[in-house]
């Protein structure tokens, strides 16, 4: 009756940019519990950090890195796995292969800087929480068993399967060597 709908009050509004950006939904019963998730994680990391840096506990300060740098992973891995529904690759899942592969060759990198130049928190962090967010092995088998059962399903499998293992590999490989045989 006052010419103003509830849409643009600004509670509605803030609650609509809310929405947006966080995904929630307003007045949802759930609401509480993604708050509550929130307030719990950032109390976690609060947690690592404030143990490992205080108590010089190495497990609590590795795993704060470890968490800060998982969401990279994971958001890189959503992105990419955009790529396997392309018409023009309907069959290979480009999206796990180029995920696999970077993922590989950053946790090599680390491990080979390591090697070289001693242990460093970070790189672990880097294998664990980026790389380790980033590859994904049960996408991977999950891919295989169904390209298997397609036209020409157990060939393309077989393909599928044994080019992302041996591009890993080489990759590594040429990434690895150089970095600790100081060439």
């Amino acid at each position: 009756p006052s010419g103003i709908s509830a849409a643009s009050s600004p509670s509605s509004r803030s609650c609509n940019r809310t929405n947006v950006i966080l995904r929630w939904g307003c007045g949802s019963s759930t609401t509480w519990l993604k708050v509550v998730a929130c307030f719990a994680v950032v109390l976690l990391l609060s947690t690592f950090a404030f143990v490992g840096y205080t108590q010089h506990v190495k497990f609590y300060r590795d795993s704060f890195y470890v968490v800060l740098l998982t969401p990279m992973g994971v958001i890189a891995r959503w992105s990419l796995s955009k790529i396997n529904n392309n018409a023009t690759t309907s069959w290979f899942p480009l999206g796990t292969f180029v995920a696999n592969a970077l993922a590989s060759c950053i946790s090599i990198s680390c491990a080979a800087y390591s090697d070289r130049y001693g242990d460093f928190p970070l790189c672990f962090a880097i294998q664990v929480g980026l790389a380790g967010s980033l590859s994904t092995v049960s996408t991977f088998v999950k891919e295989i068993a169904i390209i298997s059962r397609g036209t020409h399903g157990t060939l393309r499998a077989t393909f599928y399967a044994a080019i992302t293992i041996v591009m890993c590999m080489a990759l590594s490989l040429s990434i690895y060597s150089p970095i600790v045989r100081h060439l």
